[in-house]
């Protein structure tokens, strides 16, 4: 092996030993950023919620129970909304 091929092949690998650490790293925070799965489970708990909470606001007997309802349903959008909000401050 030459002094040249030598050079050569120490200046790879300490650009390796840089550049593959900041690549997982960059590959931990994007899994982390663009967790898929845990944003489908919630969307999905979500839409449970609001298809019967539909039907029940639209049969409402009363505008107490109308209300009591709506409540409930702005109370659960919020309480995403906040989740949301702490899941992005976080990453970001």
């Amino acid at each position: 092996m030459t002094a040249h091929t030598g050079e050569g092949l120490a200046s790879v690998m300490g650009a390796l030993a840089v550049v593959l650490p900041v690549i997982a790293v960059a590959a931990l925070s994007l899994a982390v950023a663009f967790d898929l799965e845990a944003r489908q489970h919630t969307s999905s708990e979500l839409l449970e919620f609001l298809l019967p909470q539909k039907t029940l606001l639209e049969n409402a007997s009363s505008a107490r129970e109308y209300s009591r309802l709506l409540l409930e349903t702005e109370s659960r959008l919020l309480g995403e909304t906040v989740n949301w909000y702490a899941r992005r401050s976080v990453v970001g």
